[in-house]
């Protein structure tokens, strides 16, 4: 976690709980030094107004570590595979912070990941990868992560292995997204309505994926199914600019239910 996304993660997690407050839900936090800590006083108090919450761990990481991979600009999603290497369940959802979730995800997390490592949608640029020759891509923003098996893989040594570096070096763009594929080599994938982002690149651009995946990302943006998580790209907080995503006012409808409402509302 980095500090411009705060505020992001205080709405989506303000969403997951309200939307599944039959669950008990343990967290897992990851930032480095240059996170402002005291932010946490506020993180921790709201966190332990709900109910449905359970542990509440955090795991801080050197940011100089990364230092190799500073180019691809990550926003830190790669210290993920730092926290799963200290984790002791046997899986867990991984969330980016830029998240709205509107429905209940039980049935997301009941999924059985017992032969993948990795459980994702699909990506739906992948002629962006054209330095990757495996189809389709996984969408790294959402993961459901079977622990052992990323041990057991070894996800987090591969990260660093010069290697792989030197194949990021060659690729041009959503070189995250080419990352993550490099290193997580069996996953499964799962149904779009668990990772719904617009065709954000307009229509000019079309989408590059499987067909079934482009059945079903028409039906979530004609609005014909919904979806069970939104992920957010463009100004943040959200805004009506760059990728005019139509679930707008559904983001700031949950940032209204926040204490931080009033620092941002001027968005």
């Amino acid at each position: 976690m980095i500090q411009n996304c705060y505020n992001m993660l205080i709405v989506s997690i303000n969403s997951l709980l309200r939307n599944n407050d039959t669950n008990i839900i343990n967290f897992y936090f990851v930032y480095d030094e240059y996170f402002d800590i005291t932010k946490f006083e506020y993180l921790f108090k709201k966190l332990k107004s709900f109910a449905n919450v359970g542990k509440i761990e955090m795991l801080k990481v050197e940011n100089s570590k990364y230092s190799k991979l500073a180019f691809i600009n990550a926003g830190n999603c790669l210290y993920i595979f730092e926290l799963v290497e200290k984790l002791t369940c046997d899986k867990v959802l991984y969330l980016a912070p830029y998240t709205l979730i509107i429905s209940d995800i039980t049935k997301l997390y009941s999924n059985d990941c017992e032969y993948n490592s990795t459980l994702a949608t699909e990506y739906i640029y992948s002629d962006d990868l054209e330095n990757f020759s495996s189809f389709p891509i996984l969408n790294p923003t959402i993961l459901l992560i079977n622990v052992k098996k990323w041990k057991e893989n070894n996800y987090f040594k591969k990260l660093f292995l010069p290697e792989n570096i030197s194949a990021l070096i060659k690729q041009k763009d959503s070189c995250v997204v080419y990352y993550f594929n490099l290193i997580i080599n069996d996953y499964e994938l799962i149904e779009p309505k668990y990772n719904y982002t617009e065709p954000w690149r307009g229509a000019g651009v079309p989408i590059s994926c499987t067909k079934s995946a482009k059945k079903a990302n028409k039906s979530l943006q004609m609005h014909l199914n919904r979806p069970v998580i939104i992920t957010f790209l463009g100004t943040l907080p959200v805004s009506k600019g760059d990728f005019r995503n139509s679930y707008f006012n559904l983001w700031w409808k949950y940032a209204e239910k926040t204490e931080i409402y009033k620092d941002i509302k001027e968005y």
